[in-house]
């Protein structure tokens, strides 16, 4: 689970569509999405809402976080493959930040990988899977091959920032 405060760490856009592909996802806690509620009331005082005060104050009921999201989200312009290019971005973001051990860190992508439904844009990095390219993992060393992996890894956030970028006028 990811704390709504990945998107501001890694200064990318989140919005009430953001957090309902989270929430539906289980990247994200309904008291995730109470806190945001919350901070966006004290941001943004005159844009009260019946759904954000009632996510305010809505506890563990994540059936209720949906309706009240869905909600939310008709009234912004989003679709969902940008929504997830943000969850996939910013949680990949916060493993290779949050990793010393790469063997761990490895793990940790191949499950959310996993999570996100296998994405073809991911395989490269991907530890269990075959080279889709050229490479021949059995002439080199395991390091070799872990450092590939992570430069692979490290290329695709470079490139998804770079796109994201172009969507968001990001900084």
């Amino acid at each position: 689970m990811y704390s709504y405060t990945i998107f501001i760490t890694n200064n990318i856009p989140c919005n009430w569509a953001t957090l309902l592909i989270g929430l539906q996802s289980n990247f994200i806690t309904v008291n995730e999405i109470n806190k945001y509620a919350e901070n966006f009331l004290l941001e943004h005082p005159d844009a009260s809402t019946d759904e954000i005060l009632e996510l305010n104050w809505l506890k563990d009921d994540t059936e209720k976080a949906i309706l009240l999201l869905k909600e939310l989200a008709k009234n912004i312009d989003w679709n969902l493959h940008d929504e997830i290019k943000k969850w996939r971005y910013c949680g990949l973001k916060h493993i290779r930040n949050s990793s010393n051990n790469y063997a761990d860190m490895l793990e940790r992508v191949a499950l959310l990988y996993s999570d996100l439904d296998y994405p073809e844009e991911m395989e490269s990095f991907i530890y269990y899977l075959p080279p889709n390219d050229d490479y021949n993992p059995d002439e080199f060393t395991k390091e070799q091959n872990t450092q590939r992996l992570i430069s692979n890894l490290d290329y695709f956030l470079k490139c998804e920032y770079n796109d994201l970028r172009r969507f968001y006028t990001l900084e």
